[in-house]
């Protein structure tokens, strides 16, 4: 063989041992959402059936991405989620809605919706157009079960209005959706099991009955095809795929059909305390996913019947399982009521829903304010979720729905212009510290994050882009003086001021400098307050409104930087500027020793202005403490920023109170004292005042020693927190905990309904800025230089199993004490013992692979030099 032949050959079989691994790298099951990834390429993942799902990819499954973090979209009280089909949303209640916002599109006259073709959708007893939601016809019976390819559908109990009882089984010849249906057969079926919804798949329909048996019925004629004995009457509603019937029986078992032939395939029964299967769930990447009462979440493998891994709640509790969903590597489970009580203990169970990754069963979220915690269903409750365009969309049977989508930037102070400081995001209940960053100086100001990044910006003028995951650094910005507010994120860009006296824009993909604006920042005075914080900017609509110390409210141009309008507010800026509505909102306070000018004396104003022109709209007294030291007036300003929510404006002020203001009249609809002071305290001034967080109707006030929650409404106390004395950062709202840190130098999870203390973490530094929640985890920055990263501590129990012994029909007797935890009556293996052990079965598959396809490489080379 010539050099260069040996060459080529050597050649070849590198690019062979190049792309042989990268195969192990690809996730052909996970599908990803990226940041830019359109709307409208989202369409296609559809849930065109509530019982079924999307049936390209198994059952009670989703085609396309599904969210890995809990970001709200939007809530509604309007129904349920029903399907998801042609760019909408179906809801309980009769309404088709946009599926991002959910803003209603069309009301239709019906209940849920069933897509049968790509321009109509059934919905109770009627045909309707899926573009507008015109009702075409309407018949006297319902057509849950349409199968367009037959042209039939099939009705139970008495529903069906062919003169059949509660265990007939009607079926309708439906050729013409325009023409009423005409009764093909009927069935009578001894004792049919009336909480089971038929199965009709190929052909077939399956059901069992009360007799313990399992049948499948002719379609098209009623004729029996097979019957098959079970242990213990056949419970509530199966899944199928690929031929396959899975269903549970009463006695705790779940068997798996062929479909064709009624022959057992496999069964599994977990044998313990309380261990029953109502709803059997989601088939997806070969696996179905069930939860079962004894409180485990289980894959099983649905050619073997072997368990592949379980998962155990903690602190949840099933009680009465409901349907499982599963999508892009994930799987979603309703595994606790707050209503039911553990029967082993008496202990009360928590509410709970949770995210597992499919292949492994690791913990990945879980949410305890499911459409509201201890609510009332007024009888059992039932979770209704599909997975569709990208989003959850979760809701109860109560018509409640709440959607969560791919994560969302953290763009503003506390969270959005309004500043209500409510995160769309979930953040962890229990602290896991999972990195920190040294900054180099003190943080005063709070994150923001975008596109995988965490931007924050230190004392000594040095603005800092860090990964979300790894808290590694992606770029810095110097600047000529101290950074002490918040970023903004808007477009593709980060917005801080800067004490040098400039407002930045930076690209936030590589910090290039895209303007900076002169803004009279750098104007020194004296702080009377631990906290020295600059105004920060917020964006809206291409505008970038911010204020300074030089008494001056901007309006920008974000894009270019050039100024809009400007607003002389008569005193000192250090707070941020609020904005809602085609409004800003500007609170300014106290006198500045630069200027040696009163600026209202005992009195500070908040201004509202249109926020187009600048011009005044109405302005208010705002009550507040002027600190007079060393015989000169010295520098005492609002910290705390407006918030605005449910038409007032709420403004926290250093005389101890909130003030909670009319958004159209100024004028004042109540305010609270400070309530956890001596009197003789009272009389001086507090350090500083904090912004105070919206949420539902609720207000969270930091007091002196504590933070309060009050009826927004009408400010009535409804709970107090001891924290200790001042200095405290934060507070900030999510999905049902608050967030706060306090001077003993520690960060507290509370609970948002009763303040009680859920977690904390001790920092052994101050903290004087709010935090920020990003793909479920909470970022904070303390003045002793360090950004801290925070998710969510592993929850509940994984088990990972090799192989599971599940074959036969014989099940043994549940016989397990009530004292022991359940054990599969099947033989199960050891877990996993490591991870390493896993590591080790993939790399040696891996070098096989690689070794293999080499020599397949050469020898291909060499038979073509042969041939030539």
């Amino acid at each position: 063989m010539k050099k260069n032949e040996k060459n080529k050959m050597l050649s070849v079989i590198a690019i062979v041992l190049l792309m042989c691994p990268m195969l192990f790298l690809v996730n052909f099951n996970n599908v990803t959402v990226s940041a830019q990834e359109n709307k409208t390429d989202l369409l296609q993942y559809e849930w065109p059936n509530n019982v079924k799902g999307d049936m390209q990819v198994g059952w009670r499954a989703g085609s396309g991405p599904a969210p890995g973090s809990q970001n709200i979209l939007w809530d509604s009280d309007l129904g349920y989620p029903m399907a998801a089909f042609n760019g909408f949303v179906f809801l309980s209640g009769g309404y088709a809605v946009d599926p991002w916002t959910g803003a209603v599109v069309y009301e239709y006259d019906g209940n849920g919706a069933t897509k049968i073709d790509e321009t109509h959708f059934i919905a109770s007893n009627a045909v309707f157009e899926t573009a507008t939601g015109d009702k075409l016809f309407s018949y006297d019976v319902l057509a849950d079960n349409y199968d367009p390819e037959l042209g039939m559908f099939w009705t139970q109990d008495s529903q069906t209005g062919g003169g059949g009882g509660p265990s007939t089984i009607c079926a309708w010849n439906w050729p013409d959706i325009t023409q009423a249906p005409t009764l093909a057969w009927e069935k009578f079926i001894q004792e049919n099991y009336r909480g089971a919804k038929l199965i009709i798949e190929d052909g077939r329909i399956l059901v069992g009955t009360l007799e313990s048996t399992a049948i499948a019925l002719d379609a098209k004629t009623g004729d029996l095809l097979w019957e098959t004995p079970m242990v213990g009457y056949m419970s509530y509603d199966g899944s199928y795929y690929d031929g396959k019937w899975i269903q549970s029986s009463q006695s705790g078992s779940v068997y798996c059909f062929d479909a064709s032939t009624g022959d057992v395939l496999w069964s599994y029964d977990p044998n313990g305390f309380y261990s029953f299967w109502s709803f059997m769930g989601a088939i997806y990447d070969g696996k179905i996913y069930s939860i079962n009462c004894d409180n485990h979440v289980y894959a099983i493998d649905i050619e073997t019947g072997q368990v592949v891994w379980t998962w155990k709640t903690e602190d949840g509790g099933v009680g009465y399982p409901t349907y499982t969903i599963a999508g892009d590597g994930k799987v979603y489970a309703y595994t606790g009521r707050s209503d039911y009580t553990d029967p082993m203990t008496g202990e009360q169970f928590k509410e709970e829903y949770v995210c597992l990754d499919s292949d492994t069963g690791e913990f990945l979220w879980k949410t305890r304010s499911i459409l509201g915690s201890n609510r009332d269903f007024g009888g059992p409750p039932r979770i209704y979720n599909i997975l569709a365009y990208g989003n959850l969309y979760l809701g109860d049977v109560r018509g409640q729905t709440v959607v969560y989508g791919p994560e969302q930037a953290w763009t503003d102070f506390q969270g959005n212009p309004q500043h209500t400081g409510e995160s769309l995001a979930n953040g962890p209940e229990e602290l896991s510290l999972k990195w920190t960053y040294d900054s180099g100086s003190g943080i005063y100001g709070a994150p923001a994050a975008y596109d995988g990044k965490i931007f924050v910006g230190s004392n000594d003028g040095v603005f800092h882009a860090v990964d979300h995951l790894t808290g590694e650094s992606v770029w810095t910005y110097e600047t000529g003086d101290a950074i002490k507010n918040n970023p903004a994120i808007y477009g593709e860009n980060v917005y801080f001021v800067s004490d040098d006296g400039y407002q930045y824009c930076l690209t936030a993909d590589d910090g290039d400098l895209v303007w900076k604006t002169y803004i009279g920042s750098d104007v020194k005075f004296y702080y009377h307050t631990l906290q020295r914080h600059t105004s920060s900017p917020t964006i809206v609509d291409g505008r970038l409104y911010v204020g300074s110390r030089n008494f001056t409210a901007f309006c920008l141009n974000a894009e270019t930087g050039s100024v809009i309008w400007n607003f002389d507010a008569g005193g000192l800026i250090s707070n941020n500027l609020a904005v809602n509505d085609g409004s800003v909102y500007v609170s300014v306070g106290g006198v500045s020793a630069w200027k040696q000018a009163d600026t209202g004396g005992d009195s500070g104003t908040l201004y509202k202005l249109n926020a187009n022109t600048g011009a005044v709209i109405w302005e208010t007294p705002i009550p507040f403490h002027r600190y007079t030291g060393s015989g000169q007036l010295v520098g005492r300003h609002f910290l705390a920023s407006p918030v605005v929510a449910d038409g007032m404006v709420f403004q926290a002020s250093n005389a101890w109170g909130t003030y909670a203001i009319d958004v159209d009249t100024g004028e004042q609809i109540w305010w609270s004292n400070v309530t956890t002071l001596p009197e003789h305290i009272i009389t001086a001034a507090l350090p500083y005042d904090i912004t105070p967080v919206y949420s539902d109707g609720k207000i969270y006030i930091m007091d002196f020693f504590c933070i309060l929650c009050r009826n927004a409404t009408n400010g009535d106390l409804i709970w107090s927190q001891y924290l200790g004395h001042s200095w405290h950062g934060g507070p900030l709202y999510a999905e049902g905990k608050i967030y706060v840190a306090s001077e003993l130098q520690a960060c507290y999870v509370l609970d948002a309904e009763t303040g009680e203390k859920l977690d904390f973490d001790s920092w052994g530094a101050f903290c004087w800025s709010s935090p920020c929640i990003y793909d479920n985890k909470l970022y904070w920055g303390t003045v002793d230089w360090l950004l801290f990263c925070y998710e969510q501590t592993p929850y509940g129990e994984t088990t990972s199993y090799e192989t599971s012994t599940a074959i036969g029909v014989e099940m043994t007797p549940n016989l397990a004490e009530p004292e022991l935890e359940p054990e599969a009556t099947n033989t199960l293996e050891a877990p996993l013992k490591t991870a390493e052990t896993q590591l080790i079965t993939t790399e040696t598959a891996i070098i096989a692979a690689v070794v293999i396809a080499s020599i397949i490489g050469a020898l291909s080379y060499l038979t073509i030099r042969k041939r030539k």
